[in-house]
């Protein structure tokens, strides 16, 4: 008997599983987003991920619920249509009077039937795998398409190549640790299981004011509610490296950051490709079982046919009843995992908790209370006007440098929360007409020169907004 029941209902689960975790990541390209800049390359990126987008929103739409609706539930016809005429085909073996031509035709007719359910699973289930591939290999030409943008994009940018190559690493680094900690996710098990949980995480590679993001990706996974521990633990790693992606922006503008960080935007759908080969596997191993089944099956019917008395096919009842059996467990188990309840929950990694100073436009600031001014200078003897000034991204808040309305030899650094609502202001004496900004990460605090090159140090823990 080459039907096993664990081992079907195993592959099944597998190939739900990874199915789910498609799914999951389709979602995570939807959510990603590269905000709208003057650039001119941004137009033809941001179609690249719409086009991916639109991909990613026809799997969910329409192929996402296959494997259930036509695979699964072929696999539960099949097995049902074994158990329905499992008690007559058991009669015809045990039949010992009466024309032997006429039962051993019956049992062939009756097998034979059987057979024609299990080649529909072979059917439909190469049926999936094809579309499943056929989607894949379009998302592999988006996603090409999108590599070599984003690589033309970050060629041109020869003051920032360290820059790029060192974030490129970093980002993926990420990607390879993601794809190997959602592989352990999916191996877990549990006998009974509470139900599916897709998490998306959103990844802010370079946020700016407002708890938004220049560059946006969103990494899913599919868990059965028992493996939260191990979905808290791939949640960490996402956070460590977006720490250090962001940590490493300091000085750059909002603009470089935003360009040193564009293959982001490659995460979501290089994960998506990554879940279209484990699903392409677990349905071979599927489909691999099912032909040898359908193989065997073909044998036990050409004995059955040959046979030239009753008693020829004692070994033919005794792998049909057990095969009857086994479909029992494979029906159960194929039932349960398509009652399975799934919820989705997204986590926004908004919070990074490493300070990075920008360059932003001085007139983007915030309302200011009305006994102080917001000023941007060229040097600590240059005191004309500049266009930017440097801010202090921590968190959810971005901190502004003031300046007060009389002169007086002191600054404000003001703290404003995502929705840019000033949160708390921390004055302090000695410097005015800040130029620079530098974060001095070994001493943990922000360093302000002004006029004179005159400086002010803010400590962290006196910027923390509690």
């Amino acid at each position: 008997m080459t039907l096993n029941a664990a081992q079907i209902t195993q592959q099944l689960s597998s190939s739900a599983t990874a199915a789910a975790n498609l799914s999951v990541s389709c979602q995570g390209i939807l959510e990603a987003h590269l905000q709208a800049v003057s650039s001119p390359w941004y137009a033809n990126l941001n179609s690249q991920l719409q086009q991916a987008q639109a991909l990613a929103g026809e799997w969910r739409t329409r192929f996402a619920s296959e494997l259930q609706t036509d695979v699964l539930t072929c696999v539960i016809h099949c097995g049902q249509a074994f158990g329905e005429r499992r008690a007559t085909i058991t009669n015809l073996f045990n039949s010992t009077s009466g024309d032997f031509g006429s039962v051993r035709a019956q049992l062939v007719a009756e097998l034979t039937g059987l057979q024609a359910s299990t080649q529909m699973i072979l059917r439909t289930t190469a049926n999936y795998e094809a579309q499943l591939r056929d989607w894949g290999q379009r998302l592999s030409t988006v996603q090409a398409s999108m590599g070599r943008t984003v690589a033309q994009i970050q060629a041109q940018a020869g003051s920032l190549q360290a820059q790029i190559v060192a974030t490129n690493l970093a980002i993926g680094a990420m990607t390879t640790e993601v794809v190997r900690d959602r592989k352990a996710i999916a191996e877990a098990q549990s006998q009974n299981t509470s139900g599916i949980v897709e998490t998306v995480f959103g990844v802010l590679f370079a946020p700016f004011t407002g708890g938004l993001s220049l560059v946006l990706a969103g990494i899913g996974v599919s868990s059965i509610v028992e493996a939260q521990s191990k979905v808290n633990a791939l949640e960490s790693t996402i956070k460590s490296y977006q720490h250090r992606i962001v940590a490493a922006q300091q000085t750059l503008t909002q603009d470089q950051a935003q360009l040193v960080t564009l293959n982001g935007l490659l995460v979501s759908g290089n994960i998506a490709l990554s879940d279209v080969q484990v699903s392409s596997q677990m349905l071979d191993q599927v489909r691999t079982s099912w032909d040898v089944f359908f193989q065997e099956m073909s044998g036990i019917v050409s004995k059955i046919s040959n046979a030239q008395n009753a008693s020829a096919w004692v070994v033919e009842k005794a792998w049909f009843n057990a095969a009857c059996n086994e479909w029992d467990v494979i029906v159960t188990g194929a039932q349960g995992i398509i009652g399975t309840p799934i919820t989705t929950n997204t986590v926004m990694c908004a919070y990074c908790d490493a300070p990075v100073v920008q360059s932003v436009p001085v007139l983007s600031h915030p309302p200011i209370p009305g006994d102080m001014k917001m000023d941007a200078f060229f040097s600590g003897s240059n005191l004309n006007a500049a266009p930017n000034t440097s801010v202090l991204r921590w968190g959810t808040h971005t901190y502004w440098v003031a300046d007060y309305v009389d002169n007086r030899m002191a600054m404000c650094v003001l703290a404003y929360d995502e929705n840019n609502q000033l949160v708390k202001q921390i004055p302090k004496n000695g410097a005015r007409y800040m130029w620079r900004m530098v974060y001095d990460p070994a001493n943990q605090n922000v360093i302000c020169t002004g006029q004179s090159d005159l400086a002010l140090k803010f400590g962290l823990s006196e910027l923390r907004v509690e």
